[in-house]
């Protein structure tokens, strides 16, 4: 409920959200419904499921209003560290 509260509150048209692949399917089939494109980006297993920063910054020309991260994630398992939490919030 909270997660389709949320998509209400930032979809709009024209504006898009960032989702990792793999990820929990409710929150694409929760953001068809809203006025949100979702625009994938990867997790990258090799490196412990940690974003694909390049694959990140080849979307910063859509109008990006959100990113959804899972952490732990789901359905990977994965924990972020402080590092890589600090390197995900900081500007691209």
């Amino acid at each position: 409920m909270l997660l389709k509260s949320l998509l209400k509150v930032l979809g709009q048209t024209g504006v898009d959200i960032l989702s990792p692949i793999p990820n929990y399917l409710l929150h694409e089939a929760q953001s068809s419904l809203s006025l949100l494109e979702v625009c994938n980006f990867n997790l990258l297993p090799e490196k412990g499921w940690e974003v694909d920063f390049d694959g990140v910054k080849a979307l910063e020309d859509n109008q990006i209003v959100t990113i959804v991260l899972i952490n732990p994630g789901n359905p990977c398992g994965n924990v972020f560290t402080c590092e890589h939490m600090k390197k995900i919030t900081s500007p691209i």
